[in-house]
């Protein structure tokens, strides 16, 4: 086989332990917090808390409950992720799929300085367009073609065979434009 083309695999550590430990602390505060709006409405019932107060700190409690889940939303997906990845055959299209969704997102989640440092962003953006040119070209064994939508130009130079059928399109085409219309 002279056309052996080589694959890089990534393997992406992450610690599931820390990130069940962190799911468990989130939804305690989580509990703490909706406990925290029981106690601040029962206050205002009794009219222990005035309005503004009243308001001032459910508003405080709703920022730290929004923030909470959203954390909380984040682990669970990077938990999710782990266990898709550990789950799936080494170098699987599935598992180069999760692994590339998890280095974009770390990418997206870069400051820009730290994208436009070689080191960092760099580094991320030659591992993404690795593994996704990986991706495209074993999904693309199998008729699978989506990461190769909107590559126009690439695609009708794949399917010129040698034989001169661009340049006798091209001849076409251009005898077509010089051709004076038959519409007045």
């Amino acid at each position: 086989m002279a056309d052996m083309k080589e694959t890089a695999i990534f393997e992406l550590k992450i610690d599931a332990g820390a990130s069940e430990k962190r799911i468990a602390e989130l939804t305690t505060d989580l509990i703490k917090a909706k406990e925290a709006k029981a106690a601040l409405d029962k206050q205002y019932k009794a009219g222990e808390l005035s309005a503004e107060e009243y308001g001032k700190q459910t508003a405080e409690n709703k920022r730290a409950t929004t923030a909470l889940t959203t954390e909380l939303g984040a682990e669970t997906k990077i938990l999710a992720m782990h266990t898709k990845q550990t789950k799936e055959a080494v170098g699987s299209n599935n598992q180069m799929r999760a692994q590339l969704l998890s280095l974009t997102q770390q990418y997206n989640a870069l400051s820009k300085e730290e994208r436009e440092n070689a080191e960092i962003g760099g580094v991320l953006q030659k591992q993404i367009r690795e593994l996704s040119d990986a991706l495209k070209e074993n999904e693309s064994a199998v008729g699978d073609n989506r990461r190769n939508v909107g590559n126009y130009a690439g695609s009708i130079l794949q399917e010129v065979d040698g034989n001169g059928l661009l340049a006798t399109v091209t001849q076409v085409a251009t005898g077509a434009r010089r051709r004076p219309s038959p519409l007045p």
